[in-house]
């Protein structure tokens, strides 16, 4: 069993300036949250879902590549304070045996202060399209406003990651995260239809090839695997829940059920946007283009009415 060290430092002050003489008494609430952060960041990497479940062996994996131990801060006037965590290949090593086709991995070296460090430098940039946090992440960074508040600390420093050294987390990253946030779309009902191309991670974690030739990552949070398993290669429908990114594009399915068809729909075998005034829009323009729908476009026109003039319609309505 390997351990590496980390370290973080508390700043205050418009100059971010470190403060030695805090105890870890009273750091106790930031580093609750942040060990609340690192196993997100750890099952966002792996499960792509920050509050993703997991089953079996896997379960412990995640939960010892999530732990971190603290010890007390560095009595040399830096206000550094020490995490012990294992490198994620090293925690979880089914993870990492299992071969990918398409690299989707973290390095089994970084470790889960890595991975949170990651993101914080993604949603400090205001990355819309990054695919390391989702919406209930961004809710968790949220909440250091607290701790930040109670122990008037300005924000925390991750000052030796592997990405790079000094990422902070401040009050600036956590109005950031608020914005992204309230741009990212509610989750959606959605059925997807495409070839299961790639299964792992004890069958939980899929990805769907489309017939446009996109791929569609999901989760699957009901059901039994083995049956997931079982219809590698084949052609299934997937019911759920779209999750987006901040972007408005499609982050991940959460799955809730899933069935044999014996040829993917072309309406549902295409990456679905999100239903608001622009994706009404957007899936006007897909539509019209449809042979599939042309025949029902046909069959809801009122009397005398055009398809350009109905589709006109549903862009008024939107």
């Amino acid at each position: 069993m390997t351990w590496v060290q980390r370290h973080i430092a508390v700043i205050a002050g418009e100059q971010a300036e470190r403060v030695p003489g805090a105890s870890l008494d009273a750091l106790a609430p930031l580093l609750a949250r942040l060990r609340v952060d690192l196993r997100r960041a750890v099952n966002m990497a792996v499960l792509r879902r920050s509050s993703g479940k997991a089953s079996g062996q896997l379960k412990f994996q995640l939960a010892a590549a999530g732990a971190a131990g603290i010890t007390d801060l560095e009595p040399d006037g830096k206000g550094r304070a020490t995490l012990w965590l294992r490198p994620l290949g090293d925690a979880m090593p089914d993870v990492f045996r299992q071969a990918e086709f398409w690299p989707s991995r973290p390095d089994p070296e970084w470790t889960a202060f890595d991975l949170l460090a990651s993101v914080v430098e993604e949603i400090s940039a205001g990355k819309a399209e990054s695919n390391l946090f989702d919406e209930s992440f961004l809710h968790s960074i949220g909440r250091y406003s607290q701790p930040f508040r109670e122990q008037d600390f300005s924000g925390i420093q991750f000052v030796d990651s592997r990405l790079s050294e000094g990422t902070i987390l401040n009050e600036a990253t956590l109005q950031v995260a608020a914005q992204l946030s309230r741009k990212t779309p509610s989750p959606q009902i959605a059925r997807l239809e495409g070839k299961l191309d790639t299964v792992r991670l004890s069958g939980r974690c899929f990805e769907l090839l489309l017939e446009t030739g996109d791929r569609v990552s999901g989760v699957l949070l009901e059901g039994d695997p083995a049956e997931l398993s079982a219809r590698m290669g084949t052609s299934i429908a997937v019911g759920g829940q779209a999750i987006w990114k901040a972007s408005g594009h499609l982050l991940r399915v959460d799955a809730t059920s899933i069935e044999p068809v014996a040829q993917s729909n072309a309406f549902f075998s295409q990456v679905p946007v999100p239903i608001s005034a622009n994706g009404i829009r957007r899936y006007s323009k897909r539509l019209t283009t449809s042979p599939h729908l042309q025949e029902l476009v046909g069959s809801l026109t009122g009397p005398g009415e055009s398809d350009a003039e109905f589709w006109a319609a549903v862009e008024e309505l939107s």
